[in-house]
């Protein structure tokens, strides 16, 4: 028992080493969307998330993938709830998300917030936090997609982004098969 405590720990902790900036898109209650805000990466190059309304490519994850089907160019602003990006330990609050659905399956991704969040070579990056929109999830296609071109800087920041329900990782699955498995066990 204590070797399948050990190798599913080991599991678990095997995904944390990855860096990146996350957000996952799910549909909410209201009709609109949700997008959760989490991870971090070390910088690669300088750049800058930028206050509204100069959101634009130059601020935004570019080449993301096919990730919107209908929305050009658009920044919204949050019906609800709280996000921050924090730039080596400097905390700005997220008010803005810019899309633009580019021709090809190209679309690009941005965020803007309260004040401009600078950040230079080597610095960690992070962000986290909920926001609401009242944005139909129709507008977007299911998916994972990825980016670490910011503000065609190249290969500046990591990117996630997750449309749609995300099911439970692989780890989390064996995790609960296995504890499944003991609860049998003992039962017999």
């Amino acid at each position: 028992m204590r070797s399948l405590f050990v190798s599913t720990v080991l599991v678990l902790g095997a995904g944390a080493a990855d860096a990146a900036l996350m957000a996952r898109i799910t549909p909410n209650a209201s009709g609109g969307i949700d997008i959760a805000f989490s991870g971090s990466d070390v910088a690669r190059e300088t750049g800058a998330f930028e206050p509204r309304p100069i959101l634009s490519d130059g601020d935004a994850f570019l080449d993301v993938g096919d990730y919107v089907n209908s929305i050009s160019a658009t920044e919204f602003t949050p019906v609800a709830g709280s996000a921050t990006i924090s730039v080596d330990g400097e905390t700005v609050g997220i008010d803005t998300i810019y899309v633009d659905d580019d021709a090809g399956g190209a679309d690009d991704f941005g965020v803007g917030g309260d004040d401009t969040a600078e950040f230079e070579l080597g610095v960690l990056v992070a962000w986290s936090g909920l926001l609401s929109f009242e944005i139909p999830f129709s507008a977007f296609n299911p998916g994972t997609y990825g980016s670490s071109n910011f503000g065609g800087n190249g290969d500046t920041l990591s990117f996630q982004l997750q449309v749609g329900e995300v099911p439970l990782p692989a780890p989390v699955l064996l995790l609960l098969s296995g504890l499944g498995v003991l609860a049998l066990r003992r039962r017999l």
